[in-house]
């Protein structure tokens, strides 16, 4: 056969290969839709038990643990009680969450409750797709004055809302003045670690006290690490499971206490919160420099000084994974949720012992110490887990019916005890594993967001993560450096640009003697100034704007809301105006009161802006 021959064989097996590939892809493809669809909107795997029933469909994304067999556990208790429904729960992957609900929810194709999630996107969907239920949260639980599902008479005549922990703040859009959500649980965060590796790296289980102690445990780990690796190559072994969504958790902890010290400075109208204007008028006037502020740089270089004692590529892992990787015994400690501490606890039963330890302040005189003094306080944490009404739900009532009984007081401890996690309702009794995670009172709050949503988000992400994702220079790096100091200075000045002026100011007469240690330190100050003052920049330029689209995108929310509010007036007004009526009517007004003030707010805040910017006006004003 001639290499020609040869060719064009080589040539027909790649095509085979390509469309076989596509064929199964394609495959792939109609099973996965089909099998979504059947488990979702098709005939049930028990049709014969469904048969003639009203069949009440949820969906969520709390797939840890023991969730999803505690909720078809009191799916099946709520049919026994009403024989002729049932309920069917379906659960989607997190990752496809967020994109499953859209396309139910604008194919009117989606269950009769959905899982609600707290962040800005979800406003519009909010207002457009969902069932405002403020006026049902003001009547009692039908089932708290039942003894078989309440032991404690005085929630029975409780309005719903009241029975609750957080007054069902959980539930309540700030933005919208409604109600839209029952939560259903209550989670704190916390550090676990495994006690019998702090033993064998430390020579004590006693958890850090303070930051300073968590970094000394953390290279102690990491010491002891490199020990078993000279005896067995295969020995893996990290202080943290790190991974995108573990930097977060540790980023909220620190960030939040190194820029409380900014309210006092920024809070013009003395309402104990940085609004959105109120942080962009004090960086385009220059009162507040992202760049050079010190309270912004702790709260980024702290987090950056921990995630290097991270799992490697950490930015590109999920929480999954560093679940896993604690689990297994390969990271030491991991910081996580009360909603992963059942599932953690039953993954490594019997393998080693679990401590649980509250995030560590740094001491006077340690790393940030001078900035970073409290913990975040959890006295305002709201109840989580929250399941909206959908507009296109059939069965509306049965669907509330169902919510009533999922948050009733004994109901709500049942799951909640399965799940491992804290109830909502007050009164009901958490798991004793849950002792730890009790919130905590004291600390601060948040007050000050970094990004906008937008394009500053958008350009803050992307400069974030590769500043976090970068690894620090090892000694070939260090030595290219020194071999630099200690020829011609221009060049040098040149090639390191602000890591050579750092290195001249530390040691100007020999710069080629600069320790290891100072040289990674400075190499970490530098990269965080050219992130900083990317960053400072992309916010000059665009904030101004994405504020006035985000206030156009929550004016458009709450403008889709007025229709179902003008019904509910005149259904108040055609009833009596007695007792909760009265009160619900009382509360419409007041809500749509305060959506006039919050749309002239706005307005008159995008213009002190449009001044501080030096924009001339567009003739239009803020409206959109």
């Amino acid at each position: 056969m001639t290499p020609r021959d040869l060719e064009k064989r080589r040539q027909r097996a790649g095509r085979v290969r390509h469309y076989v590939g596509l064929a199964l892809l394609a495959a792939a493809a109609a099973w996965s839709a089909t099998h979504v669809a059947v488990r979702s909107f098709g005939p049930d795997s028990d049709t014969a038990l469904v048969a003639g029933k009203t069949v009440i469909r949820f969906a969520h994304w709390q797939l840890e643990g023991r969730t999803v067999d505690a909720l078809n556990e009191a799916c099946r208790e709520y049919t026994r009680l009403h024989p002729d429904v049932a309920v069917r729960q379906i659960e989607v992957p997190e990752r496809a969450y967020e994109q499953w609900v859209r396309t139910q929810l604008i194919g009117r194709t989606a269950p009769d409750l959905i899982e609600l999630r707290d962040e800005a996107v979800w406003r519009n969907l909010i207002a457009r797709y969902f069932v405002v239920i403020t006026e049902l949260v003001d009547r009692p639980n039908p089932y708290n004055a039942a003894p078989n599902f309440c032991d404690d008479p005085n929630l029975a005549g409780l309005p719903w809302r009241e029975t609750y922990v957080d007054d069902m703040q959980g539930g309540f859009i700030e933005e919208l003045r409604d109600h839209y959500g029952v939560p259903l649980s209550v989670f704190t965060i916390r550090c676990f670690a495994n006690r019998d590796i702090l033993r064998a790296a430390a020579g004590s289980d006693r958890p850090p006290a303070t930051l300073g102690e968590f970094f000394e445990l953390c290279r102690a780990i990491e010491a002891y690490a490199a020990r078993r690796r000279e005896r067995d190559g295969s020995f893996r072994l990290v202080p943290v499971a790190g991974s995108r969504y573990t930097a977060e958790i540790f980023g909220n902890q620190y960030w939040t206490p190194s820029v409380w010290a900014l309210l006092d400075r920024h809070d013009t109208d003395l309402s104990g919160q940085l609004e959105e204007d109120e942080r962009i008028e004090a960086v385009l006037t220059g009162r507040l420099d992202l760049a050079t502020d010190p309270c912004i740089r702790a709260g980024h270089r702290a987090l950056y000084d921990i995630t290097r004692h991270f799992s490697a590529g950490f930015m590109s892992d999920q929480r999954d994974q560093a679940v896993l990787l604690f689990s297994q015994g390969r990271a030491a400690m991991i910081a996580t949720g009360s909603w992963d501490a059942g599932s953690l606890w039953r993954q490594v039963a019997g393998d080693f012992e679990i401590i649980v330890f509250d995030f560590p302040v740094p001491a006077p005189g340690e790393p940030y110490g001078r900035l970073i003094r409290n913990r975040v306080s959890e006295a305002g944490a709201r109840a989580g887990f929250p399941l909206g009404l959908t507009r296109t739900s059939r069965h509306k009532d049965q669907a509330i019916d169902f919510m009533q009984f999922l948050t009733s007081k004994r109901i709500n401890e049942r799951i909640n005890e399965q799940f491992r996690w804290f109830p909502a309702i007050r009164g009901a009794a958490p798991d004793r594993i849950l002792e730890p995670f009790r919130p905590q009172m004291e600390g601060v709050y948040k007050v000050f967001d970094m990004h906008l949503t937008g394009t500053t988000q958008l350009r803050y992400q992307n400069r974030y993560e590769e500043y976090m994702s970068a690894a620090d220079p090892g000694p070939e790096e260090y030595r290219r450096f020194l071999r630099a100091a200690a020829g011609d200075r221009r060049k040098f000045l040149a090639t390191y640009g602000g890591l050579a002026r750092r290195c001249l100011a530390d040691s100007p007469d020999r710069p080629e003697h600069m320790p290891f240690g100072a040289y990674v330190e400075a190499w970490r100050d530098d990269l965080y100034d050219r992130f900083i003052r990317a960053y400072a920049a992309d916010y000059r330029e665009c904030a101004l704007a994405d504020s006035q689209r985000n206030w156009a995108n929550g004016h458009h929310a709450v403008v889709q809301t007025d229709g179902p509010l003008a019904q509910l007036r005149a259904r108040a007004m055609r009833e009596q105006l007695r007792g909760a009526t009265r009160r619900n009517l009382a509360a419409l007004v007041v809500g749509q009161v305060e959506r006039v003030r919050q749309r002239a707010n706005h307005r008159a805040a995008i213009e002190r802006l449009r001044i501080a910017a030096d924009v001339p006006p567009t003739g239009q004003g803020a409206r959109p």
